[in-house]
């Protein structure tokens, strides 16, 4: 099981703090406590965010199995709200851009990426949440 903590840092964001030690400033989410924006980014942001990060991470791990060099490698990840509550993502747009390997490999790595990441999973399947207040 992963773990992350989430504490209100200053009464303005929120400092995340994951279980290898790494930190992730959180802000604008808590526009209720009068958070600013500008402090990080919103946790629907970071959703994005970890989706183009899962995404990037297998395809570069594919087309290193297969022994293919990239120059550079862009995923831009697009979310569509819901206007009504909860308001959660309708549809994310996903687009790979990549220099230096032939187009057909990029394309490979991308369906298999699509088929392995897990966070593309786990935003595609019902996820059982539990909260507990302690």
């Amino acid at each position: 099981m992963v773990e992350v903590k989430v504490e209100l840092h200053k009464g303005v964001g929120l400092i995340a703090t994951t279980e290898t030690g790494f930190t992730i400033v959180i802000g604008g989410a808590m526009e209720t406590v009068g958070a600013d924006k500008r402090y990080g980014p919103s946790s629907m942001e970071l959703v994005l965010v970890a989706l183009g990060g899962c995404l990037s991470s297998v395809m570069l791990r594919i087309l290193n199995s297969r022994k293919v060099n990239v120059e550079s490698l862009e995923v831009k990840v697009r979310g569509e709200t819901m206007k009504e509550t909860p308001q959660r993502y309708k549809n994310i747009e996903v687009e790979v851009n990549a220099k230096g390997a032939p187009k057909e490999e990029i394309q490979r790595a991308a369906e298999l990426a699509e088929k392995y990441c897990p966070v593309l999973w786990t935003l595609k399947e019902n996820v059982e949440v539990n909260l507990k207040v302690q």
